[in-house]
């Protein structure tokens, strides 16, 4: 009988060694899974700020045809133009934060190309300025402004001028 008690015990250690090892397995698993999803999960703030760049580069290839931008005149058509008067119109007597929602962007300029011309563009030296910034939020350094060469044109005495400008913005921040 002493042999059979002997048995008994060893097989009983062996089953009590293979529930170990299966628990130390489901546990070495779970604590796998956790760390692959975290980061997968870390990942998904970098992933929307990609697409809110793409979002953005589209934005600005667009920008230049909107109703708001772009150059409006029944005998002249003009592509691509932007229109600097609306703009500079638009820059004066709206609210930053007003056109921040309408265009979805942290930041959104005009630039003249034209190495002569400097400074910030107003109504009072208007046409003879480079930038023209019609969004300035708060960003981050983190958020790289993206830009588009377009065509920059406004009116002196009944003939359209043209230019070469860029168009600059950045995508809005990821909130936390």
């Amino acid at each position: 009988m002493d042999n059979f008690l002997v048995r008994s015990s060893k097989a009983q250690l062996k089953i009590q060694e293979m529930a170990f090892v299966l628990v130390a397995c489901m546990i070495f698993l779970a604590l796998a899974a956790v760390f692959y999803l975290s980061l997968k999960g870390a990942g998904g703030k970098e992933t929307i700020l990609d697409q809110r760049e793409q979002e953005v580069i589209e934005s600005l290839r667009k920008l230049a045809d909107s109703s708001e931008l772009e150059w409006s005149d029944a005998h002249e058509q003009c592509k691509g133009c932007i229109d600097l008067d609306k703009a500079i119109l638009l820059k004066e007597t709206s609210r930053n934060k007003q056109t921040q929602v309408l265009w979805n962007m942290n930041a959104l300029s005009l630039e003249v190309m034209t190495p002569q011309k400097e400074g910030e563009c107003t109504l009072g030296n208007y046409p003879e300025c480079k930038t023209l910034t019609l969004i300035n939020a708060t960003s981050s350094a983190r958020i790289e402004r993206k830009s588009a060469f377009v065509a920059l044109c406004h009116r002196e005495q009944k003939q359209r001028i043209c230019r070469l400008g860029k168009i600059i913005g950045s995508p809005k921040e990821v909130s936390r």
